[in-house]
């Protein structure tokens, strides 16, 4: 039922489109005005449903490449009980997730999320945070976005999941946990 009052309406909008492009057309008296004339309408009637897909992949690339990633603010040294003797860390899970049992009495492990980070081009913000719990700093961010495409598909329900960043394949908390702690280095 949907997809029929979907297909309804972007037949009508295209009868409209069309309508009022040959009442532009009509305005003008060359040949090559009146192509220009329907170009110009054509492409005013295509932006009015997509316009903030195309400025909000425009911004959410932005923020991917202003924003998104890993911001660490502080290294924390940790002594050898918290490495293996190949030196993997002890602190991450089988499953990549900070080992609470080791770390979770100083430090706590933390998410933001922004859900109307920007609303217009519906985009999400997340960051995994790290603090430490005795001097309430902030010793480490792991940011990511996520855009869900443009009101129409947003309104129609078109829209199932969204485009992230860092992608899938880029996502490493393990490597972000590894940047915030570090083994203790031996000093002379």
């Amino acid at each position: 039922m949907i997809a029929l009052m979907l297909i309804g309406g972007f037949v009508i909008y295209l009868a409209i489109t069309f309508a009022v492009t040959v009442l532009i057309v009509r305005r003008f008296s060359g040949r090559r005005a009146k192509v220009i004339a329907a170009i110009i309408s054509v492409l005013v009637f295509f932006l009015i449903p997509m316009w903030d897909v195309i400025v909000g992949k425009i911004y959410f690339q932005y923020l991917c490449e202003a924003e998104s990633g890993v911001r660490v603010y502080k290294t924390v040294e940790l002594g050898p009980e918290y490495w293996f003797p190949d030196g993997r860390p002890r602190f991450i899970t089988a499953d990549g997730l900070a080992d609470k049992t080791l770390l979770g009495q100083r430090y706590e492990f933390s998410e933001e999320w922004q859900e109307n980070h920007s609303e217009i081009f519906h985009i999400k913000r997340h960051a995994h945070v790290v603090t430490d719990k005795q001097t309430q700093q902030i010793l480490g961010r792991y940011i990511s976005f996520i855009h869900f495409g443009g009101w129409l598909a947003n309104s129609t329900g078109l829209q199932i999941r969204g485009t992230g960043c860092p992608s899938l394949q880029e996502y490493d908390y393990r490597g972000f946990l590894k940047q915030v702690f570090k083994p203790l280095s031996t000093r002379n």
